[in-house]
């Protein structure tokens, strides 16, 4: 698996590889506290209202799916959400930043460790899925044997903010095998 790969496989997970992909997070716009600094950064740049910047701030946006405050906050995009969406190469920019700012690697440790132990942990689980003779099986499998796969673990907190065991972070962990099953893998043979 190369990087490029990876890219597709979260991109596929995140929104079925769709660049113009939006979601709304009600309960964030509800109940977080805003970064007044990001806030008025997408405020300003948008030149929208202070609801409308709190909705572009707590909303997921193109095929990675990338956090508004983290696309004006983390990536320090520098233009209307609008741009962001029709463009593809800033999406992938956002998203290579992304990592490096969560991680704290150099852009090259997602090029070769990072990648490898992804797949290695991706094809540790379609072993365990083909030996398991149900679904629920499987996933409970994965709810006790989840420190075996820390590469994966990680990455899915860093970028999804779920956990594993809980419910949410399996949900994640069993798209990217999916997606990789389905689309990766299959492009590698």
């Amino acid at each position: 698996m190369t990087f490029k790969d990876f890219k597709k496989l979260i991109s596929y997970v995140e929104s079925n590889n769709n660049s113009f992909a939006i979601r709304f997070e009600s309960e964030l716009y509800k109940h977080a506290k805003s970064d007044p600094k990001i806030l008025e950064t997408i405020k300003s740049i948008n030149v929208c209202s202070t609801a409308t910047a709190k909705m572009i701030y707590c909303s997921s946006w193109g095929k990675y799916q990338i956090m508004g405050f983290n696309i004006y906050g983390i990536c320090k995009f520098d233009r209307e959400i609008g741009a962001f969406l029709c463009n593809e190469w800033d999406q992938d920019k956002a998203f290579k930043t992304f990592l490096i700012a969560k991680y704290k690697k150099p852009s090259s440790f997602f090029h070769t460790q990072f990648v490898n132990d992804i797949k290695r942990e991706l094809i540790m689980l379609s072993t365990w899925k083909e030996s398991c003779k149900t679904y629920s099986e499987f996933v409970n499998m994965i709810k006790i044997n989840y420190e075996s796969f820390p590469t994966l673990r990680r990455f899915i907190s860093r970028y999804n903010g779920s956990r594993l065991p809980s419910d949410h972070a399996i949900d994640y962990l069993l798209r990217m095998l999916y997606y990789y099953d389905k689309k990766i893998k299959i492009a590698e043979e």
